[in-house]
């Protein structure tokens, strides 16, 4: 595999998850490590005076490319990215930079990335082309296949991420006793009666902090509250696809339907599981 070489005799891998609950954290991180990836001046990497530096820190440069979930055609965020756009991207880390000396490619919410991405991505992580780049950016790196995650360097960001307000906690563990208890008519008379005294915002907040929440328990850092970790990361895909809907203007009503529906006898992809 290959490696570009800083100037002060460091390295910097093909490969990376940024693996951090505060996305600003993660950008940070992200930020420097694509830029470090296109640089062209000398000495230690990213030098942050060259052109290519310049062009990173402004967010235009042409060898620095973003992935991210793609909008459908009823105007909607996807669940999932595709294995079609890792493909598209693999195509692209074939091509020569357009300017700088390597590329960086960004894969946001990487835990997104459905099974069958994930086992394509695996040609770019085990033949990386000279001089490129790949940034993983994900709060929950459980979520990642094993075979994708002992390819890459892992940087645990632990940035101060504010914890969910004293309210915002209470209703996430009253929904996660709920899914616990495994009774479906307790769960959906929970969420009839969140849905008509919340509104968008307040939506937005809870699915955020039920992904705190259910991520602090895979890591350990909570107790499980009789959640198996499939149970986990059901719901974690399902707070994203919560918060897709949310970020669409989608009734409140009908995101906590689609809780109610969904958070109870779910089952995790068996890539997942392992």
């Amino acid at each position: 595999m290959q490696a570009l070489h800083f100037g002060d005799g460091r390295s910097l891998s093909h490969a990376y998850i940024t693996a951090s609950a505060s996305e600003d954290a993660r950008r940070q991180t992200e930020e420097t490590l694509a830029a470090a990836a296109v640089c062209s001046g000398t000495g230690a990497k990213p030098c942050g005076v060259c052109r290519d530096c310049r062009k990173a820190r402004d967010g235009v440069h042409p060898d620095i490319i973003h992935v991210r979930r793609e909008i459908d055609d009823k105007g909607k965020l996807r669940r999932e990215i595709r294995v079609d756009q890792i493909r598209e991207m693999i195509g692209q880390a074939q091509i020569m930079p357009n300017e700088a000396p390597g590329k960086a490619f960004i894969v946001h919410e990487a835990e997104t990335m459905n099974p069958n991405a994930q086992n394509a991505l695996l040609k770019l992580l085990e033949e990386p082309p000279r001089g490129v780049v790949l940034i993983l950016s994900t709060a929950t790196p459980a979520m990642l296949l094993p075979t994708v995650r002992s390819r890459c360097v892992e940087l645990s960001l632990n940035a101060e991420v504010p914890a969910p307000e004293e309210g915002v906690l209470a209703d996430v563990t009253a929904y996660l006793k709920r899914v616990a208890g495994g009774k479906r008519s307790d769960l959906l008379a929970w969420c009839c009666e969140k849905a008509a005294v919340t509104d968008n915002a307040g939506a937005v907040e809870f699915t955020e902090a039920v992904k705190t929440v259910v991520t602090d328990m895979l890591c350990g850092r909570r107790p499980d509250m009789g959640l198996s970790r499939e149970q986990c990361w059901v719901l974690t895909r399902l707070m994203d696809t919560c918060a897709g809907y949310l970020s669409v203007n989608t009734g409140v009503k009908h995101v906590f339907g689609l809780i109610a529906v969904k958070s109870i006898g779910e089952t995790a992809p068996v890539e997942m599981r392992n």
